[in-house]
């Protein structure tokens, strides 16, 4: 049986910056983690056992088996500011993936041993005063272990020794936790226990979909770096915690994702092109392919044509990432879906290129007053969700990317 975390000074602080959401039902155990001290399921198992929940006495006595990062960032505030602005403290209550887990059935399980790490570990994920926090400081920082295999990883949590798991060779311990030195967290593999499961079982049936397959791309394509070398940036030479003496090549915690590399992305006019059509060129350097992570994430080139008072004329869109369909070939989301449709995601290096014909005036009296259209702004844009997914997951927000504007009518290419 895997302890309970036991600090001096204690852990059972009641305040967070995490807006409280309504609890879902959550099943009693989620897959594909394997227990502190249990070995890791084998390979071919997709639905291995949760790790063995504490006794109902020591989850009464001992509520926070993981601890709150707001205590930790007691002491190493930048990097719990950075994470509290990230996508992992909101990985358990964002409105789609709240609304999608809610829909998901018997797979929301396995969404949650990811987006709540700390359920699997057995605790409550929800509490008055105590929202749920994500992927936590604790739910990297007790990782002890990560089994990489072919279709998924497998991970152990350690938080009952009191040692915090990291990447700083010869750290040492405190009067509120030991540190222990973790080679795993200087690798990607680290990372693998959440962004590497390209098939699950549903039900009876192992269904080959790439839920998230960010590690497995990133060994074809990452040109040997890790995810920590562009998701985790030095910050240069500064103190760990408070009090600390500083140290080189801090990580930052932020784990920016395509908004944040727009130099990795190149977005221009087309250089070739028929007459009545404008076009732009995608290049990309990331180490993956995108979009990336989640499998209803989308990339949109758009094309919206306006007329030189403003009035828009058209909007054209053209999507790219992995389309999947339910059994009746109608769009789906994983967790309903029975195959991939179309794998239309951008590689590193590729050239894409997308052409727009250029539309005519508006129908009708009012609209053509307003005369043809006499610029086009060309955007990529990133979807969390797909945006034919909205009944699903809602509307997504919508990220700009990269944006740029031509005069009408342009030549071939949009010259």
């Amino acid at each position: 049986m895997v302890g309970v975390v036991g600090l001096a000074g204690g852990c059972d602080d009641k305040t967070d910056v995490a807006p409280p959401v309504p609890p879902v039902p959550m099943p009693a155990a989620a897959p594909d983690l394997a227990s502190a001290g249990a070995a890791p399921a084998p390979a071919s198992d997709l639905s291995a056992a949760a790790p063995e929940p504490p006794s109902g006495s020591e989850v009464k006595d001992h509520p926070s088996l993981f601890v709150r990062s707001s205590r930790c960032g007691e002491c190493h505030e930048k990097m719990r500011t950075d994470w509290s602005g990230s996508a992992h403290s909101r990985a358990s209550h964002s409105p789609a993936y709240r609304k999608s887990l809610a829909a998901a059935g018997e797979l929301a399980a396995l969404c949650q041993s990811c987006h709540l790490p700390s359920l699997a570990y057995g605790q409550p994920d929800e509490q008055a005063g105590r929202p749920s926090e994500g992927v936590s400081c604790d739910g990297c920082h007790t990782l002890s272990a990560v089994t990489v295999a072919k279709t998924q990883a497998t991970m152990k949590f350690d938080p009952s020794s009191g040692s915090k798991y990291g990447p700083i060779p010869g750290a040492t311990g405190h009067y509120f936790h030991d540190m222990a030195y973790s080679v795993l967290h200087t690798k990607s593999e680290v990372c693998a226990g959440c962004h590497h499961l390209t098939a699950f079982k549903r039900g009876d049936q192992t269904v080959n979909i790439p839920v998230v397959s960010d590690y497995s791309d990133a060994k074809l394509y990452g040109k040997g770096k890790t995810c920590q070398d562009c998701h985790m940036p030095s910050r240069g030479t500064e103190p760990v915690a408070k009090g600390a003496k500083p140290r080189p090549n801090v990580p930052a915690h932020l784990f920016p994702g395509a908004a944040a590399f727009g130099k990795q992305i190149r977005f221009e006019p087309a250089h070739q092109g028929k007459p009545g059509e404008v076009g732009v060129e995608i290049q990309h350097t990331a180490g993956h392919a995108l979009p990336s992570g989640y499998v209803d994430r989308r990339l949109i080139v758009r094309a919206e044509f306006l007329t030189a008072t403003g009035v828009k004329v058209a909007t054209i869109d053209r999507s790219y990432g992995i389309k999947l369909v339910d059994a009746a070939g109608k769009p789906a989301p994983f967790f309903r879906a029975a195959r991939i449709a179309e794998d239309r995601r951008m590689l590193p290096g590729k050239l894409y290129s997308e052409f727009f014909p250029i539309p005519s005036a508006p129908a009708g009296a009012a609209q053509a007053a307003a005369g043809p259209p006499a610029r086009v702004t060309l955007s990529l844009l990133a979807a969390p969700t797909d945006p034919e997914l909205s009944a699903v997951y809602g509307e997504p927000e919508l990220t700009v990317l990269k944006s740029t504007s031509l005069t009408l009518p342009a030549r071939s290419g949009g010259r």
